[in-house]
């Protein structure tokens, strides 16, 4: 019997099911509803408790863990369909005689409708508002009546029920594209006077209250409910006459008397709230209003309120000033800019309100934002227009202290008007150039227009006229729209030739506009831009088209351009207009909440979403309770126990993800760094995972900054989200560019009606464009000869006949017109001379030639301004016939965003974007929607982002910490003058904290408890003043110190004052600091220079712009070395393909200024951001204790909450204590002794040193490099000693050695002439002299050249005589005489490009013109000029100069980096002795006599172990050894200090004195442990000769333990990257480039593409196929890395090479003979054998993917990998000398996988070949191996076998499973993965082991495979613990 779950269960779909789990037929609510499926279909619409098929396949509502379902046939391309859709149309009557079956019609239609996709619907839809489908509605109307018995409910249910399911059908209802025909048919259906709304729909409030009565169950009820109350509400919303019918609301009442409240379909009981509340607003309106009792009690005092528009007492203030908000103009008008009455603006409680509930929200919400945003912009324009008007006024005079910035721009002209196809009407402007400018050079002003950034295209400003007219507009970018090229060509050869015509009369145009095209700095006196006006109107167009260039008939009127920098039309005028769109409509959800009309109880009780309410749902919990089954449902128990046990949430964010999901508006604050976005994606995750049994739609997440956007949305995508879309082009995230909405909407694909409909659509639209250009040239000439005479043919044709015409004149005569041209300036020349002046209506019927000359003039005017008014009329015809051809362009646009976002799971938008995108995201359908931030967030950006359509609201944000930024102070909650405004208080801190006189008490919230952001100490700081319950994770306790600082806590406190006002900067009312800018650039400058922090670790906060831009002027002078994490990956793409040589510096760090390397930003610009560090500067110091910005504890919160590990505040605490918060502050840092004048520093390789700064200064003396002020004592990685004071080692890592360079080159023993820090030339340069040719020439040769002398061209020239003519020329040896060149060249030529080292100074550059004595050529190139000094880079003189007494000064000469002179000694030099200057230290180096000490000297303690002082020993019996430091030691305690016995030998001499006789055996690596240092004060001993075997030795063993440490800290995450790029690559996803790759591989379907030759070769053909696919580009990346690894840790760059360096140069240099004798076992080989192998294993899985991607090409590929074979076979050659099994097995592997790859794509290795048996020899060799070590190569055999098993059938073979590699890449890096517990083999090689400490199993070294392990955690005799290594590099854990 066939199974049945997959079909509803219908008894389940009425209501219950007895059967329960029982039942045969499927309960799970994604089932596809049967009833819908069958021919009569389901009538419960969205009320269904199974899914509709059609709305999954139009909508995909599925969860994400679902596949999508199959989408239905298109109806386009079926049949049946449109037998079906012709048959429907067949219903509707012919004639008036055929009587129309209203039933079948509408029945037929909704199935038709269900059965159809978008397109089949469109044309049903827009067929019903055609005159035959109204005439069907019309009839239906008709047939209802007041009599409701059988046959009338039958006409309900099958005719009324079945119109309204069309009609709200949420595919169609939501259609921007069936917005128009739908809104006819409910104006329609509401008819003339509402008369035909209310019939029908008084008839279904009967019907349905029938349908009760007779017994019908809810489940039917329901279903015939939903439709028509959401079609009531469509009608009601259209029509504002409806709210003065009180049928309406009757019908209303009777049906809510269907069902009890509870009872009924939540969507339902909404909708009928709505519509309630839109029927009753009759009575809130001026004529109805009445007048409230005012009640008894307390004593009150009411001031009057200026009220706006005609309910004021004194009238309007303008022409912009109305009571209802909808009739205000966003921008100001002229009337309100001249206006000087105060606007209208409501406090925030209702005692100065004209309105109530949610009307008066809407209302305050828009008179407060609209005055934010142009009252400051009016005042500004208002200052310019009284300046325009009084010449004496100043320029850009001071008005308000809150008046808007602005940049005037004087003597503006109109230029012209243009027209572009895709921007509309726009207009050229010009005026003077900013007077320091109008001397620059075109260069130099077009540099300081950009820099400066005014007139940026969007920029806001306003012309503004002497005579008064204001015009907004907004600067356009003056590129021309380029001509669209035709996709096909007409056939016929006339229309081709047209068509070919009109394109080139188009790109022609296009030319001439772009060579027009205005621009700022191209005139040296006038600036020219491009304008467009914000709101085009018939006046405007005539005032600006009379006073153009053009046109000006005598015009006197002044113009300027004011701009307003800063202010942006699109982050304002869209939330103004959707507040005024919502106070039409008044479909804000939640109202009960935010603006409730009556007084509500002391506590709010918030109701389930309306979804949520629905019967049998739950939330299933099981996405944040590891899988586990746990459901949350509003009216039953939950298990909070089992919620706890499963959930990584902690006990607050439990019952805030609680809360958030059981209340429709829900409230959840989370302080800072209590995990605030974590848990909304918990929230979001709950929510996707309940996505379809809630039909909630795509949930909005909503954000106030695109940044905070970006982190949340990456938070969703990081955590495996998909269907996630981002709407607006602000994102800078590259892991969100691809889900774009104007991308991802482009692929939605429009429906046959919709593409003709566009088609017209633009048809129409060019036709428009061409009346406006045409318009627009007339307006253009207007004034001129040739648009008069046209205007006066028509409008004056006696004067015409007068001017133009050649008429009769007196005595019969005919006048003959000679010169037709400026015949209206001649006729104005010639008038008489008159002081006669009619009035205008006289001119009309008198001769022009009897006018006097001000009469003419006057007429004149009068043409021209008529002839303006004439055209402007026409133009704004047209203009609004293009603006609605664009309109309906755009919803077409609009609905392929629509159904893009229709498919999403997550839609991102920021608030402002959310506002601009409002018609496409109110037709989404979304349910839920998420605010991040909402305690930043405007209330009206909030109230915008509530769409209609919303049933559950989460807000997440902290009203504590930032409020929304308002530009006017005094529209603040803080300022005393706007605490009744308070616009910046937001949504969410108005339901918390209620404002004092509103009627909404505080509603419900859920706050967030446990940080894990701030150290304790920090977070002690607003834990004691704001956040009292406020918990401390585990994990913030464990944060280390602050590297290079004694606190983590500190406030350096100082009394500099702040700087003055500087009327010169933009930011004039900003303020700075000057100390604090410098103080906070060097504790940075330190910070930084500690190596530790990356770019993004170190934040420098203040809370002034001004403070801000010096900060960062200061900080781009300064240049460190800083760790590198934000270019790297932009490198290394640059850099994927070349070949890795040492760099100067290593790849983790690089030089930059602090201005880049760290974030500076203000304390606003940093909510939601944290930093390791942060350095806060105060700024504010001053005698009137005024702390600005910093007096609101929102602001100190967010400063003193974004710091992870440390904090550094500088500033003025006697300022800051005049706010109680900072007091407090003051007084907690004061109790924990972190507050001072002085800053202590701590040298992380001296912490027992004290350094204290408080000065910037005092940096640089006594920290100059980040560390200390001694000496840095470890050596550079060459060798040589570092020169640089106490540092981090990442800086010593940077420093660049100027040392001579130890290395020699191959074939010889020269060494190399570039200083050491530089890298050496390939090939050795140094010259050879006197080297004989092979020819017997003697040439001097560069070295490499003479290593193989049979490749040098011999360039000597000899005689030679020409065959024929005999004449004798001087050829070249190499060239040949008989060749053709020789031959031609029968005359000498001067040599241009050759030039030859002049022997004597030449005293100008040898050019062509100045030839240089001796040189054998005119040379082209400057001569060579030996230098006279040798290898010195400046010459170092005798320093004689700040030296005690007669100290004698050694010359310095060679390899001096700068001259020493000036340079004092550190201390007194002792009588009679000598103080070298070292040119390299700049210190004096003390040597005294012994016979002349001072009384000190003989006081000092000199035996530390018998405590004797200098003058009580006996030097000749034990002298004494003078260490660097200063110190004086004896010998005997120096030896015994320094073990010297352990080393040398010992014997007496023949006086009894002991003495060293020999040394002991050669010091083995790794033996001496710890470096010495003196025993006074720890300095090292190295410069004494006697000690010098010792300390060089432990230099050594600790630049080689460095060396393990750094190779195995760098390799193992190569090793990761490595198994990631291989399953990437593993992954069936394709790659961005995989068209482009078939593409490119077409053309080597003919030319076979080579893959042949080296391995670079290869890859860089591969790169060149491939370098647009994302996968193969972190391949190459890789690469780059791992090679350049493989040449760090390469022999001949380990320590104890370049030692050998060391002592070969010095022997070259000094002729000393001999030899060095070493081993390679001291060398560290396996990082560089493990290397090897990862570059093997990532070349083979670049090229292994290429080639099977390949394979579904025709492409021919020759292939052949020799190179990496003998790479291979090179690779089991090391090992096997280093004894490393696992490295030896990985070869034979590979030798056999690329043998496994030319089989795979080519035949040439065919069964039985050599090739072949070698491969399988090589893999039978690794099975021994394997067999033999075991523990060494556990996970190899299965690999083995897997690579024999693609060797026997040929199959192509890629890579192994990821189970296996990680068993791979765990062997190869199981040396690195210890606890920091480090061994010495036998050898003395340093090793790690597993979590116990000592070795677990029988092993064997990593270095020299010597066995360090046995059984039962036991070590093997000759391994020893490396105690200096877990001292040292313990914490270096891998």
């Amino acid at each position: 019997m066939a199974s049945t779950k997959h079909i509803s269960c219908n008894n389940l779909s009425n209501g219950h099911c007895k059967f329960g789990r029982k039942c045969k037929y499927s309960h799970d609510p994604t089932t596809a509803c049967s009833l819908f499926l069958s021919r009569k279909g389901c009538l419960k619409a969205d009320d269904c408790y199974f899914s509709h098929p059609e709305q999954s396949a139009t909508d995909s509502n599925q969860p994400p863990h679902q596949t999508r379902k199959t989408r239905l046939p298109s109806s386009e391309a079926d049949p049946d369909y449109e037998a079906r859709f012709r048959k429907w149309i067949f219903l509707i009557p012919r004639n008036n005689r055929q009587v129309p079956d209203i039933t079948l019609f509408f029945k037929t239609g909704y199935r038709l409708l269900a059965a159809s996709d978008a397109s089949g619907q469109q044309r049903l839809i827009k067929k019903l508002a055609t005159e035959e489908g109204l005439n069907m509605i019309k009839t239906l109307v008709e047939a209802v009546n007041d009599e409701h018995d059988d046959e009338c409910h039958s006409l309900f249910e099958c005719a009324v029920v079945p119109l309204f399911q069309i009609l709200t059908y949420p595919n169609v209802a939501s259609s921007l594209v069936l917005e128009h025909p739908l809104d006819t048919v409910y104006n329609f259906l509401y008819g003339p006077g509402g008369r035909r709304g209310v019939k029908i729909f008084r008839f279904t409030s009967k019907a349905l209250l029938h349908a009760v009565v007779a017994g019908d169950s809810d489940t039917k009820r329901d279903a015939a409910l939903g439709p028509c109350v959401a079609a009531l509400e469509r009608v009601v919303d259209l029509n504002q006459g409806a709210q003065l019918q009180q049928e309406f609301l009757s019908i209303v009442e009777s049906v809510s008397a269907c069902a009890e409240p509870s009872d009924m379909p939540p969507v339902s009981r909404r909708r009928l709230d709505k519509i309630r509340l839109r029927v009753g607003l009759g009575s809130l309106m001026p004529s109805a209003a009445k007048t409230k009792p005012v009640a008894t009690g307390k004593a009150t005092f009411t001031l009057s309120t200026d009220l706006p528009g005609e309910l004021s007492s004194n009238g309007p203030r303008h022409d912009n000033d109305h009571e209802d908000i909808d009739d205000i103009q966003i921008l100001p008008t002229a009337q309100e800019i001249n206006s000087t009455r105060l606007e209208y603006l409501p406090f925030n409680h209702a005692k100065n309100s004209h309105l109530a509930g949610l009307p008066a929200l809407l209302d305050r919400q828009f008179r407060l934002l609209r005055e934010d945003a142009i009252g400051g912009l009016r005042d500004a324009v208002r200052r310019e227009t009284a300046r325009l008007t009084n010449a004496s006024l100043p320029t850009g005079q001071s008005g308000s202290s809150n008046a808007e910035r602005t940049h005037v721009h004087e003597n503006l002209r109109l230029q012209r008007w243009e027209v572009d196809r895709r921007k509309g009407i726009q207009l050229v402007v010009d005026f003077e150039q900013p007077r320091h400018i109008i001397q620059s050079g075109e260069l130099a002003r077009k540099e300081w227009w950009q820099s400066s950034r005014r007139l940026q295209p969007t920029s806001l400003v306003c012309i503004v006229a002497s005579s008064g007219q204001i015009i907004f507009c907004l600067v356009c970018d003056p590129e021309p729209t380029a001509p669209i090229k035709r996709r096909q060509q007409p056939r016929d050869e006339e229309a081709a030739q047209a068509a070919a015509a009109e394109e080139a009369a188009a790109e022609a145009e296009y030319q001439r506009r772009k060579m027009e095209m205005p621009t700022l700095h191209k005139q040296s006196h006038r600036a020219a831009v491009m304008l467009t006006i914000v709101e085009t109107n018939c006046e405007h167009v005539a005032w600006i088209s009379r006073h153009l260039v053009s046109g000006r008939s005598g015009s006197n009127a002044k113009m300027s351009l004011v701009e307003f920098p800063g202010v942006l039309l699109p982050s304002f005028e869209p939330t103004l207009k959707a507040l005024q769109s919502m106070s039409r409509s008044l479909d804000l959800p939640f109202t009960d909440y935010l603006a409730p009309e009556a007084p509500e109880p002391s506590s709010l009780d918030i109701a389930p979403p309306l979804y949520a309410q629905k019967r049998r749902f739950a939330f299933d919990l099981s996405p944040i309770v590891n899988g586990k089954t746990l459901e949350l449902s509003p009216t039953k128990p939950f298990d909070r126990a089992l919620f706890r046990d499963n959930t990584t949430l902690d006990e607050a964010q439990q019952s805030a993800v609680v809360h958030a999901l059981t209340n429709s508006l829900a409230l959840i604050q989370g302080p800072p760094g209590t995990g605030k976005s974590y848990t909304g994606v918990s929230i979001i995750k709950t929510l996707l995972h309940n996505r379809e049994p809630g039909d909630i739609g795509p949930i909005i997440c909503v954000c106030y900054t695109n940044h905070a956007l970006d982190q949340l949305l990456e938070h969703l995508v990081k955590d495996g989200i998909k269907q996630v879309v981002r709407i607006g082009s602000r994102s800078k995230s590259e892991l969100l560019k691809d889900i774009n909405l104007r991308d991802l909407a482009q692929e939605i694909q429009l429906t046959r009606d919709e593409g003709q409909e566009k088609y017209q659509l633009y048809q129409q639209l060019n036709s428009a464009i061409d009346e406006m250009e045409d318009l627009l040239n007339a307006l253009n000439a207007l004034g001129s000869e040739g648009s008069l005479k046209a205007y006066l043919m028509e409008s004056w044709p006696m004067h015409y006949e007068q001017l133009f015409g050649a008429g009769e004149v007196e005595d019969g005569f005919t006048l003959v017109r000679h010169n037709n041209k400026d015949l209206i300036a001649t006729w104005l020349r010639q008038a008489e001379p008159s002081d006669r002046d009619l009035p205008e209506s006289a001119l009309h019927e008198m001769s022009l030639d009897k006018m006097s000359a001000s009469e003419r003039q006057r007429l004149l005017s009068r043409w021209i301004e008529d002839h303006a008014k004439r055209l402007a009329l026409e133009l704004d015809s047209a203009l609004e016939s293009y603006t609605e051809t664009r309109d309906e362009l755009d919803k077409y646009y609009q609905e392929q965003q629509r159904r893009a976002l229709s498919e999403a799971y997550i839609v991102g938008v920021t608030t402002s974007g959310l506002a601009k995108n409002l018609a496409v995201l109110r037709h989404l359908r979304s349910k839920v929607m998420v605010c991040e931030e909402a305690g930043e967030v405007m209330e009206a950006h909030t109230l915008t982002a509530l769409l209609p359509s919303v049933e559950h609201a989460i807000l997440i944000g902290d009203h504590q910490q930032l409020r929304p930024q308002v530009k006017n102070y005094d529209l603040c909650h803080d300022n005393p003058r706007g605490k009744h405004l308070a616009l910046d208080i937001s949504l969410f801190e108005r339901l918390v904290e209620p404002a004092h006189g509103t009627k909404l008490p505080p509603m419900p919230f859920s706050r967030l408890k446990t940080q894990r952001r701030m150290h304790p100490s920090i977070a002690e700081l607003i834990r004691r003043t704001l956040y009292v319950d406020l918990e401390d994770h585990a994990t913030v306790s464990d944060y280390p110190a602050v590297v290079g600082m004694k606190d983590r806590l500190f406030w350096l406190n100082h009394d500099n004052r702040e700087d003055g006002a500087d009327p010169t900067q933009a930011q004039s009312d900003s303020k700075s600091n000057s100390f604090e800018v410098s103080m906070v650039s060097a504790l940075a400058s330190h910070l930084v220079r500690q190596g530790t922090y990356a770019a993004e670790d170190i934040a420098i906060l203040t809370p002034y712009v001004r403070q801000l831009q010096n900060l960062r002027r200061s900080l781009s002078g300064m240049f460190e070395v800083v760790m590198n994490d934000r270019d790297i990956d932009a490198l290394e793409e640059q850099e994927s393909l070349k070949d890795a040589r040492p760099a100067p510096l290593p790849s983790s760090i690089r030089k930059t200024t602090l201005a880049n390397a760290l974030r500076i930003a203000t304390v606003d610009n940093f909510q939601g951001e944290e930093a390791k560090i942060i350095i806060l500067s105060f700024v504010r110091c001053n005698t009137q204790g005024k702390c600005g910005f910093l007096r609101t504890s929102n602001r100190i919160n967010v400063a003193l909450s974004r710091a992870r590990h440390g904090m550094y505040i500088i500033g003025d605490a006697q300022t800051a204590s005049s706010v109680p918060m900072w007091a407090e502050i003051v007084g907690i840092l004061a109790s924990q002794g972190s507050i001072g004048d002085r800053l202590a520093l701590c040298c992380p390789r001296h912490p027992d040193d004290l350094i204290e700064v408080t000065t910037p200064d005092d940096f640089a003396v006594f920290s100059p490099e980040g560390g200390c002020n001694k000496r840095c004592t470890s050596r550079l990685q060459c060798g040589h000693a570092c020169p640089n004071k106490c540092h981090s080692e990442t800086l010593h890592e940077a420093v660049n050695c100027l040392e001579r360079c130890l290395r020699s080159k191959p074939g010889c023993d020269h060494a190399c002439s570039k200083p050491c820090g530089d890298p050496c030339d390939v090939k050795c340069k140094v010259e050879v002299m006197d080297f004989q040719l092979p020819c017997g020439h003697i040439c001097n040769l560069p070295c490499h050249q003479t290593q193989e002398p049979e490749k040098v061209e011999c360039r000597i020239k000899q005689p030679y005589t020409m065959p024929g003519c005999g004449h004798e020329i001087l050829i070249r040896c190499c060239d040949d005489p008989t060749s053709e060149k020789i031959n031609m060249a029968t005359v000498p030529h001067l040599a241009v490009d050759l030039s030859q080292h002049a022997t004597t100074a030449a005293k100008l550059p040898a050019t062509a013109r100045n030839p240089v004595l001796y040189a054998a050529n005119l040379a082209k190139f400057n001569a060579f000029t030996p230098v006279a000094t040798d290898a010195a880079m400046s010459l170092v003189y005798l320093a004689r100069s700040n030296v005690p007494r007669r100290a004698r000064m050694d010359a310095a000469r060679c390899h001096a980096r700068s001259p020493v002179t000036g340079f004092p000694a550190l201390c007194d030099a002792l009588s009679a002795s000598h103080a070298a200057i070292s040119a390299h230290q700049h210190v004096a180096r003390l040597v005294p006599k012994p016979n002349i000490a001072k009384s000190a000297t003989k006081s000092s303690m000199v035996d530390y172990y018998e405590a004797l002082t200098y003058e009580e020993i006996d030097l000749d019996e034990d002298p004494c050894m003078f260490p660097s430091c200063g110190h004086v030691i004896t010998r005997t305690n120096l030896d015994q200090h320094m073990e010297m016995k352990e080393y040398y030998s010992f014997g007496f001499d023949g006086v009894g004195r002991e003495v060293i006789t020999a040394a002991k055996v050669t010091s083995a690596p790794m033996s001496v442990t710890v470096q010495k240092t003196c025993p006074a004060c720890r300095a090292p001993i190295g410069d004494i000769n006697r000690y010098s075997r010792i300390a060089r030795r432990a230099w050594i063993d600790e630049a080689t333990k460095k060396f393990i440490v750094w190779a195995n800290s760098n390799f193992v995450p190569m090793a990761a990257r490595m198994a990631e790029v291989e399953a990437q690559f593993q992954s069936n996803v394709a790659g961005a480039g995989d068209q482009e790759l078939q593409k490119r591989l077409k053309i080597h379907v003919v030319a076979p593409l080579s893959l042949k030759g080296s391995s670079e070769s290869q890859i860089r053909k591969i790169y060149n196929l491939t370098k647009n696919d994302t996968r193969y580009k972190d391949g190459f990346r890789l690469r780059t890395r791992i090679t350049d690894f493989l040449s760090r840790v390469d022999e001949s760059e380990q320590p104890f090479s370049r030692i050998y360096d060391l002592v070969q140069d010095a022997k070259r240099h000094r002729g000393v003979e001999g030899s060095m004798a070493w081993t390679p076992d001291v060398l560290q080989t396996r990082n560089r054998l493990l290397a090897t192998v990862l570059l093997i294993r990532c070349e083979y899985t670049i090229m292994a993917n290429f080639l099977k991607m390949s394979k579904g090409t025709a492409a021919q590929i020759a292939i052949g990998f020799k190179e990496h074979q003998g790479r291979c076979e090179r690779l089991i050659e090391d090992a096997k000398v280093r004894n490393q099994p696992a490295i030896e097995v990985e070869g034979h592997l590979f030798w056999a996988r690329f043998l496994c790859l030319e089989r795979g794509v080519s035949d040439a290795v065919p069964d039985g070949s050599s090739a072949l048996l070698t491969a399988r020899e090589h893999l039978q060799t690794a099975r021994k191996i394997c067999s033999e070590y075991q523990g060494q190569t556990a996970g190899m055999l299965s690999e083995i076998d897997d690579v024999d098993k693609a060797l026997r059938d040929s199959t192509f073979y890629t890579s192994v499973t990821n189970e296996e590699k990680a068993a791979i890449y765990a062997a190869m890096a199981s040396d690195f993965r210890g606890t920091g517990h480090w061994y010495y083999c036998a050898n003395g090689h340093p090793f790690t082991v597993g979590e116990c400490g000592m070795p677990m199993q029988t092993s064997r070294c990593p270095q020299c495979g010597a066995t360090v392990g046995g059984e039962r955690h036991t070590a093997v005799e000759g391994v020893r613990r490396a105690a200096d290594m877990d001292e040292q590099f313990g914490r270096l854990i891998i």
